[in-house]
């Protein structure tokens, strides 16, 4: 397990504090999970882009991934931050998966969500629930992880 996994587990997500989602926006790779559903796709990557800011923040919540040997997929959805806890976020699909929600809670992240953050997402019907661990390039090195990791 590397020195960043072993914060995000030694954090609680209620322990975390207010989110700047403005931050937040843009293209997120994922590096690291633990969900068994990338493991037979490449590439998977999240955008967040501004639906509005108040009074609750929205996004759009687009997923994008290439199955091994298939043309390029997304899912798209609707990240609306919770009312109790601001890392809290429900998310909700977009067209023929509206039917499908899911909570998800920003774990962590460096300073100025430059670098990294990590996320844990409840069980969906096609999903288990797990953590992933977004950068914004496809590859995050273990130095800048454990330099960025709140004390």
């Amino acid at each position: 397990m590397s020195s960043l996994e072993e914060w995000i587990l030694r954090n609680a997500r209620e322990r975390f504090g207010e989110v700047d989602v403005h931050k937040m926006l843009g293209v997120w790779c994922v590096v690291r999970t633990n969900l068994e559903f990338w493991r037979t796709r490449r590439n998977p990557s999240v955008t967040y882009t501004p639906v509005e800011f108040e009074p609750r923040a929205r996004l759009r919540d687009t997923v994008r991934y290439g199955p091994i040997g298939k043309p390029p997929r997304k899912i798209v959805g609707f990240d609306v931050r919770g009312p109790d806890r601001p890392s809290r976020f429900l998310w909700r699909g977009a067209g023929l998966m509206r039917p499908i929600t899911s909570e998800w809670f920003l774990l962590g992240h460096d300073e100025e969500y430059v670098e990294w953050a990590a996320t844990h997402f409840s069980k969906t019907p096609f999903t288990d629930a797990g953590m992933d661990v977004y950068a914004r390039k496809p590859h995050i090195s273990e130095g800048k992880s454990r330099r960025s990791s709140p004390e």
